[in-house]
């Protein structure tokens, strides 16, 4: 019974383990996918700034 239960525990332990890496990988990708956003977000303004700056002379 006690090596049963100290399975289960281990078990259960690695389980939550599991759970806190995948939602870590989430919270990675997440974060990936917006500073990508924001990068592309970024060039866009900075190309439409040099743009009007360039056509502006």
């Amino acid at each position: 019974m006690p090596m049963n239960l100290t399975s289960m525990t281990t078990k259960h332990l690695f389980n939550l383990r599991e759970d806190r890496l995948q939602s870590l990988m989430q919270s990675t990708f997440v974060f990936n996918q917006i500073s990508s956003q924001l990068f592309v977000k970024a060039t866009g303004i900075f190309h439409f700034v040099i743009t009007t700056v360039l056509f502006r002379r």
